[in-house]
């Protein structure tokens, strides 16, 4: 960054005194130079009462804003945030708390890594990263062993038939009636096995144990859902010894293979599998010649049925007409690529959103950050959050207005992620942010972004998955008109969001609209290219056309994205690498032992150099 030098004086003066002076307008100040003396000022009920309990009652004190966030150095921790307002002095201020409610102090966030916010950063752009040369390739699968082996042939587990009718009517009826929510569109359920398969050593409660022609012992099981489109599976317990390797694979195709899965993500209770495009999948699990079982544990508890075909032409045309295809659209073809559509789960369905992975502020490192909504995610828990996404790459024709893709063929990226940070929809920009565990293909683009709030009748872009179909494309501009349905009154505030209107054609046809499934997908300038904000919902669909839609603000979202997007420097950075290392803790070291250094070494701000920075930072480097 320019002038970091500047940049950190700030930031640790704002530390040091645990608040950021700037006045509420700047927070929630109308867009587009309305008065702010008619805004209204957010309120949080529940963070209200929680932080009245610590001594912040309401009568005192205001929350502008509340988020989560999660901690750097204790992965799986998440702290809430709360931005607050002391009406006395009308300063605002930043405090924090964790799980069991307790308000933590400067120096438990810095040894979590939880960062200072700068709510006053000036406008900031950051350009779009272009990729190198596509690779389409689907990452190398796995081979099956059992299909070579009499448990290939074992019995499966059936279960019942899936009513898909009364489901698509269910959709049907949420799709009828107007919503201003562009809700994550519904395309699987979650379904128990009849009881949890179990493989504890060399015991199982289901499948077959056979013997490979290497001498390999293998395990393997089969479930049958029928009907489904794809099957995902849930491990709540898989511990895999050296020598052993778990993998899943279609029962009909077995070249369609994923894996190996060897282990439950640090702080998740559950793992999901790749979404496996069949009715029937396998599950097996193989010792190597001579590979003892011993520490050997698996559990299977539950399925995702997939009932909404993805590559099937009445899918296809699921999307409404009016939607326009965006590889038709040359000039958009690089910034497409990095939009994507993602599956999750949330209890007892399994869901789709659209998001994009974010350009950062290091030239040097391409971090899998992924903008979109917190109406879809919003927790880690896999059950319902962030370490159930299964990321869908380049779902697009390959020609203006062709055919589809079969998913199957596209690249994906499972595992999961890791939620970063993010703010409800009430009052907030409704955004989340998160870091993909597994990375990406190489040749998606990390799309850029900008602060700069545009202005009305801004010419803006979305590209998105409607109803978790192919990637299409909307153009229209920033308004202030309001909903009709709303008698003219914007849905969203314009304090968080961007209103934007669809355009017509000389037909009067909308060029393109959003539909559920579309949630967290980009909003950016037409002429740049950059993000501005990211999809909440609207009225907006092709019965609808002249209805607007409601973007959450990404200057609004940027105060707290900014340090993940390495734009402000770690306290505990002491030298302003951009990362927290062996040089950071010589440089304390050296301060400690009254050596002149250049930099500051007093990291959390006590007024003196002491054990407890050398611990912070050792703690951050070893844990950064």
């Amino acid at each position: 960054m320019k002038n970091k030098s500047a940049r950190r004086m700030l930031y640790f003066s704002s530390f040091l005194f645990g608040v950021v002076f700037v006045y509420i307008s700047v927070l929630v100040g109308c867009a587009y130079g309305e008065d702010c003396v008619s805004c209204n000022a957010p309120t949080f009920p529940e963070a209200q009462a929680f932080l009245a309990g610590k001594g912040y009652s309401e009568d005192g004190y205001t929350v502008l804003l509340a988020w989560n966030e999660a901690a750097r150095y204790r992965r799986s921790v998440l702290v809430a945030g709360y931005h607050v307002l002391a009406k006395s002095g009308g300063a605002t201020f930043d405090l924090y708390s964790d799980a069991a409610g307790n308000l933590l102090s400067t120096r438990e966030l810095l040894a979590l890594g939880v960062w200072p916010k700068d709510w006053s950063l000036p406008p900031i752009e950051q350009q779009e990263e272009i990729p190198p040369a596509l690779a389409k390739a689907v990452a190398k699968r796995p081979i099956p062993v059992s299909t070579a082996t009499a448990v290939g042939s074992a019995a499966a587990i059936v279960l019942p038939t899936v009513d898909v009718a009364a489901l698509e009517m269910e959709d049907a009826e949420q799709s009828a009636n107007p919503d201003p929510g562009k809700s994550a569109r519904r395309v699987g359920i979650v379904r128990d096995l009849p009881a949890p398969i179990r493989l504890e050593g060399a015991r199982a409660t289901d499948g077959a144990w056979g013997t490979a022609t290497d001498g390999s012992r293998v395990w393997a099981v089969t479930i049958e859902s029928p009907g489904a489109r794809a099957i995902r599976l849930r491990f709540t317990e898989l511990k895999i010894p050296t020598g052993c390797r778990v993998i899943v694979y279609n029962s009909r195709n077995p070249v369609e293979a994923y894996g190996p899965f060897d282990r439950i993500h640090s702080g998740d209770k559950d793992l999901w599998s790749d979404s496996c495009f069949s009715d029937l999948v396998t599950v097996e699990c193989t010792a190597g010649p001579g590979v003892s079982t011993d520490g050997l544990s698996i559990t299977i508890e539950n399925v995702v049925h997939t009932y909404k075909g993805f590559d099937e032409l009445p899918w296809a045309k699921s999307a409404g007409t009016c939607n326009l295809d965006v590889t038709c659209y040359s000039d958009w073809a690089y910034t497409a690529r990095g939009i994507g559509g993602f599956t999750f789960v949330s209890s007892p369905n399994q869901l789709h959103c659209t998001g994009t992975l974010i350009a950062d502020s290091h030239p040097e490192s391409s971090i899998a950050y992924f903008l979109t909504a917190n109406h879809c995610v919003s927790v880690q828990d896999g059950t319902s959050g962030a370490s159930s996404m299964e990321f869908y790459w380049l779902y697009q024709t390959s020609a203006c207005d062709g055919t589809p893709p079969a998913m199957a063929s596209v690249p994906r990226t499972s595992g999961g992620a890791d939620l970063l940070t993010g703010v409800d929809s009430s009052v907030g920009s409704d955004f989340a942010l998160v870091r993909l565990r597994n990375a990406p293909p190489t040749g998606l683009t990390y799309v850029g972004w900008t602060t700069t709030v545009p202005s009305v009748g801004t010419e803006v872009v979305a590209i998105h998955h409607p109803r978790g179909d192919f990637k299409r494309i909307s153009f229209g501009r920033l308004s202030d008109a309001g909903s009709p349905q709303e008698g003219g009154q914007p849905v969203k505030p314009r304090d968080f969001f961007h209103e934007s209107l669809w355009h017509l054609d000389p037909t009067e046809k909308s060029i393109g609209i959003t539909e559920s499934g579309s949630s967290g997908s980009p909003l950016m300038t037409a002429d740049t290219h950059l993000i501005i904000g990211q999809l909440w919902g609207g009225y907006s669909s092709c019965t609808y056309q002249e209805e607007p839609d409601y973007f959450g603000r990404f200057d609004k979202t940027f105060p707290l994205v900014a340090s993940w997007l390495g734009v402000l420097d770690s306290p505990l950075d002491v030298d302003a690498s951009g990362a927290v290392n062996i040089a950071d803790i010589q440089l304390v070291v050296n301060a400690l032992l009254g050596m002149p250094i250049l930099y500051n070494a007093d990291v959390d701000s006590s007024g003196t150099v002491d054990a407890t920075d050398l611990q912070l930072v050792i703690i951050a480097a070893l844990g950064g």
